[in-house]
């Protein structure tokens, strides 16, 4: 019997990255029920800033990956860890929202209907092999927000080398110039060779998303150095971080992304409870660790509950339409993570472990630190 407390995950002193993660699947969730979008200007402001919530996952994803593959012993075991994390839930998701749409239980999202894809064989084949990058016109069309999953897998498979190589400070600046280049690249091959909408598959393709989570690595490297003017600035350069945000929200200025990438990089970096305890205790109080908990599965499950309620229940985008879906997705998704996604988490923990190493890994904190870029470093 699973533990009624296993539903928090508690992390010490990064229960602050949960909390994090409950506030990157909310945006998402206001931008596709426009929970503020009846509040002039400023409301509106906020609805599109919404989609920024996946910036902070990337980032997040980044300090993850750096985090997992630091403390295993194995490439295979991290890699096993991190599919078992995200692989199960998003099968499931993928089945029963296709099989509800295919019978008319659930109306096709937007991108189905811009796209005017056919949800067949074809179309599941390329989600289930996270090969749906590769054609834009079939990647989004089943759960509406499926795009991030091979772009997650792709990093998965990807960034643990580039920390293997990126054991400088210069060598990690090298990386990140490198995926800033791989944007470019990614768009010129799209306007050569892609059609339709060339600018959407650049959009959903994994490399126009590397230095988000080359952003979360540099995140695990700044929180494990120690003396250094970042760290001495700590609170200054949080609180500015943070006041950028906001006013970028409200003012609804361009590069958004960035901002929101780049606080979420301090924060991971600078913020510590001991310093901030106020804060701390805010952030990490339940109810935020609560819904960081069970982030995935709200990420997954919101989009479906929003087109059913606005078919059956007909709501429109607003805040009851947020309210209502936003409530009926934790519900779900507290159900999913409990019988799913924990589950599955736990038995990719148990089957990491029974092969030899296939990749010598960091076995103590220091070799892990030594393996991620140092400040320090030349």
């Amino acid at each position: 019997m699973i533990n009624r407390l296993q539903i928090v995950r508690r992390y010490g002193d990064t229960d602050f990255v949960t909390a994090l993660r409950a506030l990157a699947a909310t945006m998402v969730v206001v931008i596709h029920a426009g929970a503020f979008i009846d509040f002039g200007d400023i409301g509106q402001n906020i609805v599109r800033s919404g989609k920024y919530g996946v910036q902070i996952f990337f980032v997040i994803s980044g300090f993850s990956i750096a985090t997992t593959f630091a403390s295993a012993t194995s490439y295979r075991e991290f890699f096993v860890r991190r599919l078992f994390r995200i692989i199960p839930l998003y099968w499931l998701m993928i089945l029963v929202v296709g099989a509800l749409t295919i019978n008319g239980w659930l109306p096709r999202n937007h991108w189905a209907n811009y796209f005017e894809a056919n949800l067949g064989l074809y179309n599941f084949l390329t989600h289930f092999c996270f090969l749906s990058c590769l054609d834009h016109t079939v990647g989004t069309t089943i759960l509406g927000v499926e795009w991030t999953i091979p772009v997650e897998i792709f990093w998965y498979a990807v960034l643990p080398a580039i920390i293997v190589f990126a054991k400088s400070r210069g060598r990690l600046t090298q990386a990140i110039a490198l995926s800033v280049a791989g944007i470019g690249v990614t768009q010129l091959f799209a306007r050569m060779f892609i059609s339709p909408d060339p600018s959407l598959f650049a959009k959903w393709f994994p490399t126009s998303h590397g230095p988000y989570f080359l952003m979360g690595v540099l995140g695990y490297q700044i929180r494990q150095s120690s003396g250094q003017w970042l760290h001495q600035n700590a609170t200054a350069l949080l609180v500015m971080a943070w006041i950028a945000t906001v006013v970028s929200v409200i003012a609804g200025t361009s590069g958004q992304g960035i901002v929101f990438a780049a606080a979420t990089l301090l924060t991971i970096g600078l913020f510590h409870a001991d310093r901030h305890p106020v804060v701390a205790a805010t952030v990490t109080a339940r109810p935020f660790i609560f819904v960081g908990s069970i982030s995935y599965s709200l990420y997954l499950v919101h989009f479906p509950v929003i087109l059913f309620l606005q078919k059956f229940a007909d709501l429109n985008e607003g805040w009851t339409l947020f309210a209502v879906s936003y409530s009926a997705s934790l519900i779900i998704s507290t159900f999913s993570y409990l019988f799913i996604e924990y589950p599955m988490n736990q038995l990719g923990k148990r089957l990491s472990s029974r092969r030899p190493d296939l990749l010598p890994m960091p076995n103590s904190d220091e070799e892990a630190s030594a393996a991620l870029p140092t400040r320090n470093a030349a």
